[in-house]
């Protein structure tokens, strides 16, 4: 699994493919293990609502294991259920603290709910773990560009390496404002998001 888990953090996906297809033809795998496997393929193929499924049916087969609560959480956060994601990654937090990605991914949930404040927390938590993080300067410039500090936005997105996850929260985030009759902050968003 060592080898699918590197080709997925690389974005080699027909190798993952392949991978994935071979541990899944496996007759003697265990039937969670094989859940959790099902709940990351469908993941990572963008089938959030399978991948929830599939991550509920592996936590129905044992102890809740930190990966299969990180999992559902982030696949709860894209179908945007961010109260439900959130529950997940505290609980996958309180077993295993202080991971720098899934405190970003606890930030982005309290974001999605307006909690501005205890976003901040998460982050910092994040940065004092490890200030030059990647993902926590991702994580920091969406609180910023959500909370319109532009120049702060400005600076840390001059800084990272990959825009592409920003951009994609900032259009999920926009889009989701104007869906609950929030426009004008949507298009305020946008227009952060382009002066930065």
């Amino acid at each position: 699994e060592y080898s699918l888990h590197q080709a997925l953090a690389r974005d080699e996906i027909d190798k993952a493919r392949e991978i994935f297809a071979r541990l899944l033809a496996d007759p003697d795998l265990d039937p969670s293990h094989r859940l959790r496997l099902e709940a990351e393929n469908a993941y990572w193929c963008h089938d959030y609502d399978q991948a929830r499924d599939k991550a509920l049916e592996a936590l129905q087969y044992g102890e809740p294991s930190v990966f299969v609560l990180s999992l559902l959480g982030k696949s709860l956060m894209r179908l945007r259920e961010f109260h439900s994601a959130l529950r997940c990654l505290d609980l996958a937090s309180s077993m295993a603290p202080l991971n720098i990605e899934r405190l970003c991914h606890i930030s982005e949930c309290h974001i999605g709910n307006d909690n501005f404040e205890q976003a901040k927390q998460a982050l910092e938590k994040a940065a004092d773990s490890d200030p030059k993080s990647e993902k926590v300067k991702n994580g920091q410039a969406k609180y910023s560009l959500v909370t319109g500090d532009t120049e702060n936005a400005k600076k840390l997105l001059a800084e990272a390496s990959t825009l592409r996850d920003v951009v994609g929260f900032m259009n999920n985030r926009a889009v989701s404002l104007s869906l609950c009759d929030r426009m004008e902050e949507g298009v305020g968003l946008y227009q952060d998001a382009i002066r930065a």
